[in-house]
């Protein structure tokens, strides 16, 4: 299993299921089971504690957070694992669409609105989808990284 870290509050919108596909500057052939790690830090663009107070409290973010009760920055945990996914399918987000029509596994997935607020989908970047999701609960205190990178057996162990 591999690890991807995510910022907040998008590593939170991706344990709820608000957020399925996360955008990335880069690719991977990668394809399996992923922990979504919550950032210690914050990192552009919410830059530090202030911005990620506004962004919890704006819509989209503000909606997808509450329907799972989260209303305050604080209540969201950092320097945590927070889910565990499969990592189905990595795609340049100028093809998301048509693909997304042509491959019946990806049938799932529905790139509205809010999917498209939380991501980031300018021209050279990809979108990592991401299924069968599943909270960690509660969230498992790790180390993150840049990348993908590898996580400890007892942890794959423990997401089945």
């Amino acid at each position: 299993m591999k690890g991807l870290t995510l910022t907040q509050p998008w590593a939170s919108l991706v344990a709820f299921g608000e957020k399925r596909i996360e955008t990335r500057s880069w690719s991977t052939p990668y394809r399996g089971r992923v922990a979504i790690h919550a950032a210690k830090g914050l990192a552009a663009p919410v830059i530090n504690e202030d911005g990620l107070r506004l962004f919890v409290a704006a819509d989209p973010y503000a909606e997808g957070l509450a329907r799972h009760g989260v209303t305050i920055a604080e209540q969201l945990p950092r320097g945590a694992i927070v889910a565990f996914a499969d990592l189905v399918a990595c795609l340049p987000t100028a093809q998301l669409g048509t693909k997304m029509r042509e491959l019946p596994e990806l049938a799932g997935f529905a790139f509205g609105e809010h999917e498209r607020a939380f991501g980031n989908y300018d021209v050279g970047r990809y979108a990592f989808l991401l299924d069968n999701l599943a909270a960690a609960d509660p969230p498992i205190e790790h180390r993150g990284a840049q990348g993908l990178w590898p996580i400890e057996e007892d942890l794959w162990w423990g997401s089945l």
